[in-house]
């Protein structure tokens, strides 16, 4: 690889983090796309850690808010954020510092989505609900929380 292609990558890296944050995992898979050459991609994903430009940390931050804003529960968050190359002790580590409380984040989840009470007797409306909010990545326990939070209205 000559100096030109080294350089329009390390330009294309940086118009790549310029418009957003990437993954230190994502952005390999990107210049891989552009590159062959995996010893000059190390070499460029060193120098953007170096200068502050690739922070896994930073990014697993602001993915967990992203994705708790967009009403998601924790399997959700864990499993999408897998696919985005966040580390699993990275990614448990922050989820147990920022203390999230999931029931909440259940009932908000609910609430936004379903605000009709439901009928005791339907069980097919009930068994909808619940299934929207296991696609939205919350276990049993924050489901009920959240259904019997908005029977009782509060």
């Amino acid at each position: 690889m000559d100096e030109k292609q080294q350089a329009k990558l390390r330009r294309y890296a940086i118009w790549l983090l310029s418009r957003r944050d990437y993954s230190q995992k994502q952005l390999e898979q990107k210049l891989a796309s552009k590159c062959e050459d995996s010893i000059y991609i190390a070499q460029l994903i060193a120098w953007c850690k170096s200068l502050g430009y690739i922070d896994d940390d930073r990014f697993c931050a602001l993915y967990v808010r992203r994705q708790l804003s967009k009403g998601l529960g924790k399997q959700r968050v864990l499993a999408d954020a897998y696919g985005k190359g966040i580390d699993r002790a990275q990614l448990n580590s922050y989820l147990c510092q920022s203390e999230i409380d999931w029931f909440e984040q259940a009932c908000n989840t609910y609430n936004k989505k379903f605000s009709d009470p439901l009928d005791k007797k339907n069980y097919q409306e009930k068994a909808k609900r619940q299934r929207y909010m296991v696609g939205r990545g919350f276990g049993f326990d924050e489901i009920e929380y959240a259904m019997q939070a908005a029977q009782i209205g509060e």
